[in-house]
């Protein structure tokens, strides 16, 4: 499982922003971002989902499902249609449709010619950021 320390240093290293940058945009003192980077102190959430907004990550970053970040970056980890549908109030079906159509960025859908049917595929971290709707964890 990967720490808050952790995801915060790569974040940080991905944004290219130094300790005193970003202390400086979250309005906390250098003496706290070195906590929080060493992983002594555990910020409230509020300053968490501060600095996840400074990053340029969705405000729940720190408590979305902990991931890989190499994976990450690329926007990847699926989301399960049913559940994506769920999340926006649509049907299943206006899902799939709109994935079929290329309607969204954030996933598509693959038609197998053998089968006739399609396999979808929706970022999980991407439908987030873009929609601004929290996926909770699963």
């Amino acid at each position: 499982m990967i720490k808050f320390n952790e995801r915060l240093k790569a974040a940080m290293a991905e944004a290219n922003l130094t300790q005193t940058a970003l202390a400086g945009m979250v309005d906390v003192s250098k003496a706290s971002m070195s906590g929080y980077l060493s992983g002594k102190v555990n910020p409230p959430e509020k300053k968490k989902e501060q600095i996840a907004l400074a990053l340029g990550k969705p405000y729940n970053f720190f408590q979305m499902e902990e991931v890989n970040m190499e994976i990450a970056a690329d926007g990847g980890y699926r989301l399960k249609v049913d559940l994506a549908a769920k999340l926006m109030g649509v049907s299943e079906r206006t899902l799939k449709h709109g994935l079929q159509n290329g309607d969204f960025p954030w996933g598509y859908a693959i038609l197998n010619t053998e089968t006739g049917t399609h396999t979808y595929w929706i970022s999980r971290i991407r439908f987030s950021a873009e929609t601004g709707i929290p996926v909770p964890l699963t």
